[in-house]
């Protein structure tokens, strides 16, 4: 698994490379939290994108920020139109990892290792993303440590949150300075 910084390069040159075939349209980012905030550890994706909706770095068109639930796919609407050239998706991650780690999944297999219940594979939201909307899809799992109902967010897992959640604001911040 890849350690925090690892994957912030990662994303970090995910959004500074513009799409080869779209080399002049500039950075559109969808975030969307996914999973289900009831049962513990799942809700590691909602609760980035509510902490980010709650102290949003700056006012943009070119950020969406969209908690999905365990139904992201009900949000294609309003990511069509906003037409992103990336999306994000964070959710809860079975990695066979100690809980909090961060790492990227591809998106094409995150049916097998997503912790949620969600209505409609990931892999084919992501699937319909990338091809009915010409953008990059990006899957950032985070290993939980419970998923019982009712259960509050780990140590690990909250941990792991705010590490993410810091490192988005800035890189939002960055990339999205006028």
């Amino acid at each position: 698994m890849m350690s925090l910084s690892s994957w912030n390069a990662l994303l970090h040159q995910h959004l500074n490379s513009p799409l080869p075939h779209r080399p002049d349209v500039a950075l559109r980012l969808a975030i969307v939290g996914v999973g289900n905030d009831l049962h513990g550890d799942d809700g590691a994706g909602i609760l980035v994108v509510r902490a980010l909706t709650a102290h949003k770095p700056i006012a943009t068109d070119r950020l969406c920020l969209i908690e999905g639930g365990l139904a992201p796919e009900a949000y294609t609407g309003v990511i069509r139109r906003f037409k992103p050239t990336h999306v994000l998706i964070i959710d809860c991650a079975l990695m066979n990892a100690p809980p909090g780690t961060v790492d990227w999944l591809p998106w094409q297999q995150v049916d097998g290792i997503s912790a949620s219940t969600h209505t409609f594979p990931l892999s084919l939201f992501a699937t319909y993303l990338t091809t009915a909307l010409d953008c990059e899809v990006l899957v950032l799992g985070i290993q939980p440590d419970t998923t019982a109902f009712g259960a509050s967010v780990s140590v690990a897992v909250h941990t792991a949150v705010q590490e993410v959640i810091v490192f988005l604001s800035e890189e939002i911040q960055n990339d999205f300075s006028e």
